[in-house]
């Protein structure tokens, strides 16, 4: 009688314990709660595009914390940056879309984060925390607003600088801002607080934002050259932006 080929047998033995193996050393090494709780964010940032389809995938991708614990992550972060603070209040039908955009101004480089899929309500907050200007270019349909944050904590010369859409007739009453912010004149603000809201459904400029966008943020450092915020140095926690719980 023929002796039955013991090949597939070993191999399928010398995978179980390999298999058996990998578990072992993921499970040794890393909680169980770890592995199935982890966020989605990190691959989407490295993708070079974020993506959420819905209000309910939000907690998939972000993670809310208080001011404090927040500061502490970003300064043991080694030099990323907090996620834009906006509120996610998505418009009907659409997915909250992060982007990273390379743009030249009047023959000036900015590395723009820009958002879309936001409604027309949803706030934007300090993302900085320190002192705050701004103000309006009035434009028909192609009206924005600016602000610039510059950082309250010593030795940071960084500047935050974000523009997002407005109307004509917020342009002509500078409504916006749910704080008094004026041109030339800093007003204090701490994490987190409110500094406008978006009140149309129009997008910024192409100029600033080809293609669209609710908001598009850029950060300068000392050299005044606002290239420094990408999707790459994003400050995250277990998988997930960080945001400010308010």
């Amino acid at each position: 009688m023929a002796k039955k080929n013991k090949v597939p047998l070993v191999l399928a033995i010398i995978a179980g314990v390999l298999v058996i193996g990998a578990l072992v050393y993921i499970f040794g090494f890393t909680s169980a709660r770890d592995i199935f709780s982890r966020g989605k964010a990190d691959r989407a940032l490295l993708s070079g595009k974020l993506e959420v389809a819905s209000e309910q995938e939000i907690n998939d991708y972000f993670v809310f914390l208080p001011a404090e614990e927040v500061k502490t992550l970003l300064s043991e972060s080694g030099g990323k940056y907090l996620f834009p603070q906006v509120e996610f209040l998505l418009a009907s039908g659409e997915s909250l879309t992060v982007k990273s955009e390379d743009v030249s101004v009047d023959n000036t480089q900015f590395k723009f984060l820009t958002i879309s899929g936001l409604s027309s309500g949803a706030k934007i907050y300090s993302t900085g925390g320190g002192i705050v200007r701004g103000g309006v270019v009035p434009n028909g349909a192609d009206s924005y607003a600016w602000m610039k944050e510059a950082r309250a904590e010593e030795g940071n010369n960084e500047t935050i600088f974000t523009i997002f859409p407005i109307s004509d007739t917020e342009a002509i009453s500078s409504l916006t801002f749910s704080a008094e912010i004026a041109e030339n004149m800093y007003s204090p603000v701490e994490y987190g607080d409110q500094l406008a809201s978006l009140l149309t459904d129009n997008v910024i400029p192409e100029s600033w934002a080809p293609g669209g966008a609710d908001i598009a943020v850029a950060i300068a450092g000392e050299d005044g050259v606002y290239t420094k915020l990408g999707l790459e140095n994003i400050l995250t926690k277990d998988g997930r932006i960080v945001m400010i719980q308010r």
